[in-house]
């Protein structure tokens, strides 16, 4: 427990998803702490299967651990699909485990999504913002504070899915009518360092790419799911069209040589917008996507319900919402 009952606010239970966050884990939970003082509250640490002392530096705090045990049942989205079946709280708050959350937000949040009973999430932005608008997005990212009801209606998060997560859950939920809202506050600053020239190479290594052709496939059967998914790559789409112009081109060497040039005039002007970094990261990533989906094995993932929740280990049993109930 971490604070007195109150009838305003509904329990809470947090979810904190942890991969090798040895140096960041410690300052995580002490926000998520601070962040859920006036809550019923529990904390649970999902650990995919790290391989530094993220799991001791957990159990120095009173939450449940669960790990994680094998690389090939570890996803981003695993941790948020085992976490959500172990808690117990009427909303959901998902953390990263190099986050470090911002105090005063979570409270208004939470009684935003108890009143509006179509609302199923609510978010903010990561790490400092200027935005002075509540929006309401497709999808939210990050840090997230979710209704449990209606993420149980759609089955929570995609524990298959190897990128894209929380856009398949945000375009699942508004599919099925509920709304999403994005707060104009920060709720959480990123521990982590800032992502270098080499982000694009490492995204590659741990399978995102093939992740977005996942997410495509998982889609494909809803033709509203998929057209959510195509607009928010229409940035990809486009430069996957402008890559099969440049592949017409090499049969005439004029062509292609005006082709080239036409995609340093277009990544100059990207640069001159973005910065020379974000336009090589943005360029990068999107060529890169289309080599996922082309050397992607295409075939469907599997249903959730495979999911083995039966292996996955409890390493430190904290306190739970459902023992302060019972104790009451």
């Amino acid at each position: 427990m971490t604070g007195e009952r109150t009838t305003a606010l509904p329990d809470l239970s947090v979810v904190v998803i942890a991969r090798n966050e040895e140096d960041r884990i410690g300052d995580c939970l002490n926000s998520v702490f601070t962040a859920t003082d006036a809550f019923d509250s529990e904390v649970v640490v999902v650990d995919s299967n790290s391989t530094d002392r993220t799991v001791e530096r957990a159990r120095e705090f009173p939450v449940s651990v669960l790990r994680i045990p094998d690389d090939d049942l570890t996803t981003p989205s695993a941790g948020r699909f085992v976490g959500a079946a172990f808690a117990d709280g009427e909303q959901v708050l998902f953390v990263d485990g190099d986050m470090v959350l911002e105090d005063g937000w979570l409270e208004p949040a939470a009684e935003m999504l108890a009143e509006n009973p179509d609302l199923a999430g609510v978010g903010g932005h990561l790490d400092q913002t200027d935005a002075t608008e509540l929006r309401e997005p497709d999808w939210l990212h990050g840090v997230a504070l979710y209704d449990a009801d209606a993420l149980a209606s759609v089955g929570g998060f995609d524990p298959f899915l190897r990128a894209l997560e929380d856009l398949h859950l945000g375009f699942e939920l508004t599919a099925e009518g509920y709304r999403l809202a994005r707060l104009p506050v920060t709720v959480s600053d990123h521990a982590r360092e800032a992502s270098d020239y080499l982000e694009p190479v490492r995204r590659w290594r741990r399978g995102f790419f093939h992740g977005v052709a996942d997410a495509l496939f998982r889609s494909a059967s809803s033709p509203r799911l998929l057209a959510a998914h195509l607009r928010a790559k229409r940035h990809a789409l486009a430069v996957g069209g402008w890559l099969l112009v440049g592949f017409g081109s090499l049969v005439a060497l004029p062509a292609f040589l005006l082709w080239l040039a036409a995609s340093a005039v277009g990544f100059a002007v990207l640069a001159r917008l973005e910065g020379f970094e974000r336009a090589y990261k943005l360029v990068t990533l999107w060529v890169l996507l289309w080599g996922g989906v082309a050397t992607h094995e295409w075939r469907a993932p599997r249903e959730r319900d495979e999911y083995p929740l039966d292996s996955i280990e409890e390493v430190e049993s904290g306190p739970r919402l459902t023992t302060a109930v019972q104790g009451d």
